[in-house]
Protein backbone atom coordinates (compact mmCIF):
# COMPACT_ATOMS: atom_id res chain seq x y z
CA UNK A 1 0.00 0.00 0.00
CA UNK A 2 3.01 2.30 0.71
CA UNK A 3 4.32 1.56 -2.76
CA UNK A 4 1.17 3.01 -4.23
CA UNK A 5 0.75 5.84 -2.42
CA UNK A 6 4.34 6.71 -3.07
CA UNK A 7 3.70 6.50 -6.60
CA UNK A 8 1.13 7.79 -7.09
CA UNK A 9 2.84 11.39 -4.68
CA UNK A 10 5.44 10.81 -7.62
CA UNK A 11 2.84 10.90 -10.02
CA UNK A 12 1.04 14.15 -8.88
CA UNK A 13 4.50 15.83 -8.42
CA UNK A 14 5.37 15.66 -11.89
CA UNK A 15 1.51 16.54 -13.43
CA UNK A 16 1.83 19.76 -11.27
CA UNK A 17 4.71 20.94 -12.47
CA UNK A 18 3.24 23.34 -14.65
CA UNK A 19 4.61 24.72 -17.58
CA UNK A 20 8.35 25.54 -17.60
CA UNK A 21 8.54 28.08 -20.62
CA UNK A 22 5.05 29.90 -19.33
CA UNK A 23 4.87 33.73 -19.69
CA UNK A 24 2.60 35.97 -17.76
CA UNK A 25 -0.19 38.18 -19.60
CA UNK A 26 1.13 40.93 -17.03
CA UNK A 27 4.83 40.92 -18.11
CA UNK A 28 4.37 40.92 -22.05
CA UNK A 29 3.12 43.03 -24.69
CA UNK A 30 1.23 40.69 -26.83
CA UNK A 31 1.86 42.03 -30.94
CA UNK A 32 -0.46 41.23 -33.04
CA UNK A 33 0.23 42.76 -36.15
CA UNK A 34 3.45 43.76 -37.70
CA UNK A 35 5.27 45.69 -40.24
CA UNK A 36 8.53 46.01 -41.71
CA UNK A 37 9.23 48.46 -44.46
CA UNK A 38 12.17 50.06 -45.86
CA UNK A 39 13.33 53.50 -45.11
CA UNK A 40 15.20 54.80 -48.13
CA UNK A 41 16.17 58.23 -46.46
CA UNK A 42 18.52 56.73 -43.85
CA UNK A 43 19.40 53.43 -45.22
CA UNK A 44 17.53 52.06 -41.93
CA UNK A 45 14.64 49.40 -41.59
CA UNK A 46 11.53 50.07 -39.79
CA UNK A 47 9.71 48.05 -37.82
CA UNK A 48 5.83 49.02 -36.52
CA UNK A 49 3.83 46.84 -33.94
CA UNK A 50 0.41 46.92 -32.88
CA UNK A 51 -0.94 45.38 -29.55
CA UNK A 52 -4.24 45.42 -28.36
CA UNK A 53 -4.66 47.72 -24.79
CA UNK A 54 -7.54 45.26 -22.81
CA UNK A 55 -10.20 47.94 -20.78
CA UNK A 56 -11.14 47.13 -17.47
CA UNK A 57 -14.71 48.06 -17.32
CA UNK A 58 -15.64 49.19 -20.72
CA UNK A 59 -16.87 47.41 -24.07
CA UNK A 60 -14.20 49.62 -26.28
CA UNK A 61 -10.67 48.40 -27.80
CA UNK A 62 -7.81 50.53 -28.07
CA UNK A 63 -4.53 49.42 -29.77
CA UNK A 64 -1.08 50.20 -29.05
CA UNK A 65 0.84 51.08 -32.16
CA UNK A 66 5.21 51.80 -31.34
CA UNK A 67 7.62 52.14 -34.63
CA UNK A 68 11.38 52.14 -34.03
CA UNK A 69 14.14 52.13 -37.02
CA UNK A 70 16.96 50.08 -37.12
CA UNK A 71 19.70 48.30 -39.31
CA UNK A 72 17.78 45.12 -39.04
CA UNK A 73 14.53 43.87 -37.89
CA UNK A 74 16.04 42.41 -34.55
CA UNK A 75 17.86 46.39 -34.15
CA UNK A 76 14.67 48.06 -34.66
CA UNK A 77 12.91 45.38 -32.28
CA UNK A 78 15.33 46.08 -29.87
CA UNK A 79 15.22 50.11 -29.84
CA UNK A 80 11.09 49.16 -29.71
CA UNK A 81 11.75 47.53 -26.41
CA UNK A 82 12.50 51.11 -24.98
CA UNK A 83 8.86 52.19 -25.46
CA UNK A 84 6.93 49.54 -24.19
CA UNK A 85 6.57 48.89 -20.33
CA UNK A 86 6.84 45.24 -21.10
CA UNK A 87 8.86 43.03 -23.40
CA UNK A 88 7.54 42.76 -26.54
CA UNK A 89 6.11 39.12 -27.37
CA UNK A 90 5.34 38.09 -31.13
CA UNK A 91 4.12 34.20 -30.20
CA UNK A 92 0.43 35.64 -30.95
CA UNK A 93 1.12 37.43 -34.45
CA UNK A 94 -1.64 37.43 -36.69
CA UNK A 95 -0.22 39.19 -39.58
CA UNK A 96 3.39 40.33 -41.27
CA UNK A 97 2.98 43.04 -43.57
CA UNK A 98 6.20 43.52 -45.65
CA UNK A 99 6.69 46.73 -47.42
CA UNK A 100 6.37 46.33 -51.32
CA UNK A 101 9.86 48.16 -51.45
CA UNK A 102 11.53 45.67 -49.21
CA UNK A 103 9.74 42.56 -51.21
CA UNK A 104 11.27 43.88 -54.44
CA UNK A 105 15.04 43.82 -53.32
CA UNK A 106 14.89 40.50 -51.12
CA UNK A 107 11.95 38.93 -49.20
CA UNK A 108 14.01 36.76 -46.89
CA UNK A 109 16.19 39.21 -44.73
CA UNK A 110 12.83 40.64 -43.27
CA UNK A 111 11.75 37.36 -42.50
CA UNK A 112 15.12 35.98 -41.08
CA UNK A 113 14.62 36.93 -37.30
CA UNK A 114 10.88 34.67 -37.71
CA UNK A 115 12.26 31.55 -38.75
CA UNK A 116 14.89 31.71 -36.55
CA UNK A 117 13.02 32.57 -33.18
CA UNK A 118 11.21 29.07 -31.81
CA UNK A 119 8.25 31.19 -30.49
CA UNK A 120 7.89 33.11 -33.99
CA UNK A 121 4.15 32.43 -35.18
CA UNK A 122 4.39 30.66 -38.25
CA UNK A 123 1.15 30.46 -39.15
CA UNK A 124 0.52 34.04 -39.11
CA UNK A 125 -0.54 35.58 -42.56
CA UNK A 126 2.10 37.35 -44.53
CA UNK A 127 1.04 40.37 -46.85
CA UNK A 128 3.16 42.62 -49.22
CA UNK A 129 1.73 46.12 -48.98
CA UNK A 130 1.97 48.21 -52.31
CA UNK A 131 3.50 50.94 -50.41
CA UNK A 132 4.28 51.07 -46.81
CA UNK A 133 3.48 48.46 -44.61
CA UNK A 134 3.29 51.16 -41.94
CA UNK A 135 -0.17 53.19 -43.55
CA UNK A 136 -1.92 49.62 -42.62
CA UNK A 137 -0.52 48.85 -39.82
CA UNK A 138 -1.49 51.93 -38.35
CA UNK A 139 -5.57 52.34 -39.12
CA UNK A 140 -7.64 52.81 -36.29
CA UNK A 141 -10.73 52.21 -37.49
CA UNK A 142 -13.87 52.98 -35.57
CA UNK A 143 -15.56 49.66 -36.56
CA UNK A 144 -12.67 47.33 -36.36
CA UNK A 145 -9.68 48.99 -33.77
CA UNK A 146 -8.26 45.45 -34.30
CA UNK A 147 -6.83 45.88 -37.88
CA UNK A 148 -4.70 42.53 -37.11
CA UNK A 149 -7.85 40.85 -36.90
CA UNK A 150 -9.67 42.78 -39.72
CA UNK A 151 -6.70 41.60 -42.51
CA UNK A 152 -6.53 38.05 -41.74
CA UNK A 153 -10.40 37.59 -41.50
CA UNK A 154 -10.41 39.34 -44.85
CA UNK A 155 -7.34 37.20 -46.21
CA UNK A 156 -9.02 34.04 -44.84
CA UNK A 157 -12.50 34.79 -46.43
CA UNK A 158 -10.73 35.79 -49.72
CA UNK A 159 -8.79 32.03 -49.43
CA UNK A 160 -11.90 30.04 -49.39
CA UNK A 161 -13.63 32.03 -52.10
CA UNK A 162 -10.14 30.55 -54.30
CA UNK A 163 -9.37 34.49 -54.52
CA UNK A 164 -6.24 33.97 -52.51
CA UNK A 165 -3.83 30.91 -52.35
CA UNK A 166 -4.05 29.00 -48.88
CA UNK A 167 -0.75 30.62 -47.70
CA UNK A 168 1.58 31.64 -44.23
CA UNK A 169 4.94 32.61 -42.66
CA UNK A 170 5.88 28.97 -42.73
CA UNK A 171 4.07 28.03 -46.28
CA UNK A 172 6.01 30.47 -47.97
CA UNK A 173 9.60 29.81 -47.25
CA UNK A 174 9.87 26.98 -48.98
CA UNK A 175 9.67 28.25 -52.72
CA UNK A 176 11.69 31.12 -51.64
CA UNK A 177 14.53 28.68 -51.87
CA UNK A 178 12.88 26.19 -54.69
CA UNK A 179 14.83 26.43 -57.95
CA UNK A 180 11.38 25.12 -59.54
CA UNK A 181 8.81 26.81 -58.37
CA UNK A 182 8.27 30.10 -56.90
CA UNK A 183 6.23 31.77 -54.54
CA UNK A 184 3.00 34.23 -54.76
CA UNK A 185 1.82 36.12 -51.51
CA UNK A 186 -1.75 38.30 -51.01
CA UNK A 187 -1.22 41.67 -51.70
CA UNK A 188 -2.68 44.79 -49.94
CA UNK A 189 -3.68 48.59 -50.44
CA UNK A 190 -5.22 51.17 -48.76
CA UNK A 191 -8.81 52.72 -50.73
CA UNK A 192 -10.43 55.87 -49.25
CA UNK A 193 -9.06 54.40 -45.69
CA UNK A 194 -9.95 50.74 -45.90
CA UNK A 195 -7.55 47.87 -46.61
CA UNK A 196 -8.37 46.48 -49.63
CA UNK A 197 -7.13 43.42 -51.07
CA UNK A 198 -5.25 43.81 -54.78
CA UNK A 199 -4.94 39.73 -55.57
CA UNK A 200 -1.51 38.52 -54.91
CA UNK A 201 2.16 39.51 -55.61
CA UNK A 202 4.12 37.65 -57.95
CA UNK A 203 8.49 36.36 -56.57
CA UNK A 204 10.94 35.61 -59.31
CA UNK A 205 13.23 33.63 -56.58
CA UNK A 206 12.90 36.06 -53.62
CA UNK A 207 12.35 39.17 -54.94
CA UNK A 208 8.50 40.28 -56.16
CA UNK A 209 8.64 41.52 -59.86
CA UNK A 210 4.71 41.65 -60.21
CA UNK A 211 1.35 41.24 -59.78
CA UNK A 212 -1.99 39.49 -60.60
CA UNK A 213 -5.28 41.03 -59.85
CA UNK A 214 -7.94 39.12 -57.60
CA UNK A 215 -10.09 37.67 -61.31
CA UNK A 216 -6.57 36.52 -62.51
CA UNK A 217 -5.06 35.65 -59.02
CA UNK A 218 -8.87 33.04 -59.07
CA UNK A 219 -7.88 31.79 -62.75
CA UNK A 220 -4.65 31.08 -61.73
CA UNK A 221 -5.76 28.88 -58.69
CA UNK A 222 -8.30 27.39 -61.06
CA UNK A 223 -4.38 26.56 -62.97
CA UNK A 224 -3.42 24.94 -60.27
CA UNK A 225 -6.43 23.09 -59.56
CA UNK A 226 -6.65 24.72 -56.04
CA UNK A 227 -10.40 25.11 -56.16
CA UNK A 228 -11.50 26.17 -52.43
CA UNK A 229 -15.23 26.02 -51.28
CA UNK A 230 -16.38 28.09 -54.12
CA UNK A 231 -15.28 30.67 -57.02
CA UNK A 232 -16.93 33.06 -58.84
CA UNK A 233 -16.46 34.61 -62.35
CA UNK A 234 -18.00 37.47 -63.80
CA UNK A 235 -17.28 37.79 -67.76
CA UNK A 236 -18.38 39.55 -70.59
CA UNK A 237 -20.23 37.70 -73.23
CA UNK A 238 -22.00 39.99 -74.83
CA UNK A 239 -22.12 43.73 -76.61
CA UNK A 240 -23.90 46.30 -77.35
CA UNK A 241 -27.20 45.50 -75.25
CA UNK A 242 -29.71 48.58 -74.46
CA UNK A 243 -29.53 47.14 -70.94
CA UNK A 244 -25.58 47.01 -70.03
CA UNK A 245 -26.25 44.53 -67.50
CA UNK A 246 -27.24 42.12 -69.95
CA UNK A 247 -23.62 41.57 -71.24
CA UNK A 248 -22.62 39.78 -68.54
CA UNK A 249 -22.59 36.54 -66.97
CA UNK A 250 -21.59 35.98 -63.52
CA UNK A 251 -20.93 31.84 -62.57
CA UNK A 252 -19.70 29.62 -60.00
CA UNK A 253 -16.97 27.10 -60.52
CA UNK A 254 -18.15 23.99 -58.91
CA UNK A 255 -15.33 21.24 -60.40
CA UNK A 256 -12.51 21.93 -61.69
CA UNK A 257 -10.62 19.09 -63.83
CA UNK A 258 -7.05 19.78 -64.98
CA UNK A 259 -4.58 18.28 -67.28
CA UNK A 260 -1.07 19.37 -67.23
CA UNK A 261 2.05 18.01 -69.28
CA UNK A 262 5.84 19.29 -70.01
CA UNK A 263 7.01 17.98 -72.77
CA UNK A 264 10.60 19.31 -74.73
CA UNK A 265 9.98 19.34 -78.78
CA UNK A 266 13.12 17.10 -79.77
CA UNK A 267 13.48 18.92 -82.95
CA UNK A 268 13.61 22.55 -81.56
CA UNK A 269 14.14 21.81 -78.20
CA UNK A 270 11.29 24.19 -76.81
CA UNK A 271 9.73 23.54 -73.84
CA UNK A 272 5.68 23.17 -74.57
CA UNK A 273 3.10 22.86 -71.72
CA UNK A 274 -0.38 21.93 -72.85
CA UNK A 275 -2.52 22.83 -70.63
CA UNK A 276 -5.93 21.85 -70.15
CA UNK A 277 -8.62 22.96 -67.96
CA UNK A 278 -12.71 21.34 -68.08
CA UNK A 279 -14.72 24.35 -65.86
CA UNK A 280 -18.13 22.67 -64.34
CA UNK A 281 -19.69 25.48 -63.11
CA UNK A 282 -23.23 27.28 -62.15
CA UNK A 283 -24.86 30.33 -63.84
CA UNK A 284 -25.63 32.22 -60.75
CA UNK A 285 -26.11 35.88 -62.67
CA UNK A 286 -27.50 36.08 -65.87
CA UNK A 287 -29.82 39.25 -67.01
CA UNK A 288 -30.51 38.09 -70.79
CA UNK A 289 -32.34 35.50 -69.42
CA UNK A 290 -32.54 32.58 -72.27
CA UNK A 291 -30.95 29.49 -70.70
CA UNK A 292 -33.96 27.74 -71.12
CA UNK A 293 -33.51 27.46 -75.00
CA UNK A 294 -30.61 24.73 -75.25
CA UNK A 295 -28.98 26.12 -78.11
CA UNK A 296 -28.12 29.17 -76.21
CA UNK A 297 -27.18 27.60 -73.29
CA UNK A 298 -24.82 25.31 -75.51
CA UNK A 299 -23.65 28.88 -77.41
CA UNK A 300 -23.02 30.82 -73.75
CA UNK A 301 -20.97 27.69 -72.83
CA UNK A 302 -18.73 28.29 -76.28
CA UNK A 303 -18.39 32.10 -75.43
CA UNK A 304 -17.43 31.66 -71.85
CA UNK A 305 -14.81 28.76 -73.23
CA UNK A 306 -13.56 30.96 -75.67
CA UNK A 307 -12.74 33.76 -73.57
CA UNK A 308 -11.05 31.96 -70.66
CA UNK A 309 -8.94 30.17 -72.88
CA UNK A 310 -8.08 34.08 -74.18
CA UNK A 311 -7.57 35.01 -70.26
CA UNK A 312 -5.93 32.27 -68.51
CA UNK A 313 -3.43 32.19 -71.56
CA UNK A 314 -3.13 36.00 -70.65
CA UNK A 315 -2.17 34.89 -67.14
CA UNK A 316 0.15 32.69 -68.24
CA UNK A 317 2.24 35.47 -70.40
CA UNK A 318 2.47 37.65 -67.24
CA UNK A 319 3.88 34.58 -65.35
CA UNK A 320 6.58 34.95 -68.17
CA UNK A 321 6.48 38.34 -68.06
CA UNK A 322 7.37 38.48 -64.27
CA UNK A 323 9.87 35.61 -65.04
CA UNK A 324 7.87 33.81 -61.89
CA UNK A 325 7.25 30.30 -62.14
CA UNK A 326 3.97 29.74 -59.77
CA UNK A 327 2.83 26.57 -61.88
CA UNK A 328 5.73 24.48 -61.02
CA UNK A 329 7.04 23.67 -64.45
CA UNK A 330 10.80 23.78 -63.69
CA UNK A 331 10.20 21.15 -60.69
CA UNK A 332 8.93 18.71 -63.30
CA UNK A 333 11.56 19.25 -65.86
CA UNK A 334 13.63 18.38 -63.33
CA UNK A 335 12.04 15.38 -62.29
CA UNK A 336 11.41 14.24 -65.46
CA UNK A 337 13.86 15.88 -67.87
CA UNK A 338 17.20 16.18 -65.46
CA UNK A 339 19.55 15.84 -68.15
CA UNK A 340 17.81 18.65 -70.09
CA UNK A 341 17.92 20.77 -66.49
CA UNK A 342 21.38 20.35 -65.86
CA UNK A 343 22.11 22.01 -69.03
CA UNK A 344 19.82 25.52 -68.68
CA UNK A 345 19.93 27.87 -66.89
CA UNK A 346 16.25 27.88 -66.30
CA UNK A 347 15.24 31.64 -65.20
CA UNK A 348 16.54 32.21 -68.81
CA UNK A 349 14.48 29.56 -70.52
CA UNK A 350 11.21 29.76 -68.59
CA UNK A 351 10.31 32.87 -70.53
CA UNK A 352 10.25 31.04 -73.98
CA UNK A 353 8.35 28.14 -72.51
CA UNK A 354 4.98 27.60 -74.99
CA UNK A 355 1.80 27.56 -72.90
CA UNK A 356 -1.07 25.77 -74.64
CA UNK A 357 -4.15 26.73 -72.68
CA UNK A 358 -7.43 25.31 -73.57
CA UNK A 359 -10.32 26.06 -70.80
CA UNK A 360 -13.89 23.96 -71.74
CA UNK A 361 -16.96 25.38 -70.02
CA UNK A 362 -19.49 22.95 -69.07
CA UNK A 363 -22.99 24.62 -67.72
CA UNK A 364 -24.40 21.65 -65.42
CA UNK A 365 -26.51 23.84 -63.50
CA UNK A 366 -28.52 27.88 -64.20
CA UNK A 367 -30.52 28.53 -61.15
CA UNK A 368 -34.08 27.59 -61.00
CA UNK A 369 -35.40 29.53 -63.48
CA UNK A 370 -36.33 28.41 -67.15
Amino acid sequence: MRAVLTALFICIIILNTGCWDSRQLRDITVVKSAGIDADEEDQLIEVTFASPIPEKYRTTERAQIVSALGHTPRHARDNLEAEVSEALDLGKLRVLMIGKELASEDLYPPLDIVYRDPRSALAAQIVIAEDQAKDIIDLQLEDRPRTSELIAELIKAAEEKTMLPITNIQLICPPLFDRGQDAMVPYMTLEEGNPHLKGVALFNDRQMTGSLSVKETTMLLLMMDKLQQTASLTEKVHSGRENELENYVTIEVEEVHRNLDVTINKATGQIEVPLKIDLFVNVIEYPLDDLDNEEKLNELSSLLSRNFTEKFQKVTEKLQDSNSDILGIGRRIHAYHYPYWKEIDWKEVYSEVDFQVDVTVDIVRHGILF
